[in-house]
C-alpha cells in the first residue's frame, strides 16, 4: 500500500517541531534544490493577482499611486523585496503564509482590502477535479507564491 500523501507545510511543520533550521536558497542555489518549477508556478500566481497591487517585481508598481489615490488602498503595500531584510535575514515564511491565507489582518490595508486567498483559492479547488484535498491544493499555490518572494528577495 503507497504511503499517503503529505503536502510540503506537512513536512516544513514537522522540522519545525523537531527543532530542525532549514536555510533559505538564494537564487542561485534553487537550481541544485529544483526549486524552479515552484517559483516559475509561485511567479505565475503572482503576475495574475498579486502585481496589480505589489508591482510585477514584488516592491511596487505604477498602479499604486493610482490605487492610493483613489482610496483603493489606505496605505502603500509593502516592497516584498526585503521581507527577508526586515526579518534578520531570515524570511518570515509562516507569517508570510498566515497573510497570503487570510487568517493574520494586514494592518497596511485598514479592513483587510487585500483578499483572503485561502478562500478563494479554496473556492478554485472545489472547481478542479484534483486527487488533492482542497486545503493541500490551497497549502501548494500559497507555498508556491512564498517560493517566487523568496527569489526575488534582495
Amino acid at each position: 500500500m503507497p504511503l499517503p500523501y503529505i503536502s510540503r507545510l506537512a513536512i516544513a511543520a514537522a522540522l519545525i517541531t523537531i527543532g530542525l533550521n532549514t536555510p533559505v536558497l538564494a537564487a542561485s542555489d534553487q537550481a541544485a534544490s529544483g526549486d524552479y518549477e515552484e517559483v516559475a508556478l509561485g511567479r505565475a500566481e503572482f503576475e495574475r493577482y498579486c502585481a496589480s497591487c505589489h508591482g510585477k517585481d514584488g516592491s511596487g508598481g505604477p498602479s499604486q499611486p493610482a490605487m492610493l489615490a483613489h482610496k483603493m488602498l489606505t496605505r502603500q503595500p509593502p516592497d516584498l523585496t526585503v521581507l527577508s531584510r526586515n526579518n534578520g535575514g531570515q524570511f518570515p515564511e509562516w507569517q508570510v503564509h498566515g497573510i497570503i491565507d487570510g487568517r493574520k489582518a494586514v494592518k497596511a490595508h485598514g479592513s483587510r482590502n487585500m483578499p483572503v486567498w485561502g478562500t478563494r483559492f479554496g473556492k478554485e479547488a472545489a472547481k478542479t477535479p484534483s486527487p488533492l484535498s482542497t486545503e493541500t491544493a490551497i497549502d501548494e499555490r500559497i507555498l508556491n507564491l512564498i517560493e517566487f518572494l523568496k527569489s526575488i528577495q534582495r
